[in-house]
């Protein structure tokens, strides 16, 4: 899963973390990809959360990972947990 969403433009923040800008067409077409994973009888989930820059003007950060924010807050992200 995590190849196709690399090709998909989202960058990994963390392990199961992606971040990315994504057209509505864009997110719907990788939604469909991603349900492939999902077998009958799973017992976890995919979060696709929308995040507008506004909220990311808020955001803190502790990491040891160094991330371009500037470069990712777009005027809308996603985030795939």
């Amino acid at each position: 899963m995590a190849k196709d969403l690399l090709k998909a433009g989202m960058e990994r923040v963390q392990y199961s973390v992606f971040i990315g800008d994504l057209s509505e067409t864009e997110k719907a077409h990788l939604e469909q990809k991603v349900e492939k994973y999902l077998d009958k009888g799973s017992t976890y989930s995919i979060l696709i959360v929308p995040l507008h820059q506004d909220m990311l003007k808020g955001l803190s950060e502790i990491s040891s990972v160094n991330l371009d924010w500037e470069y990712l807050a777009g005027t809308k992200k996603v985030l795939i947990l």
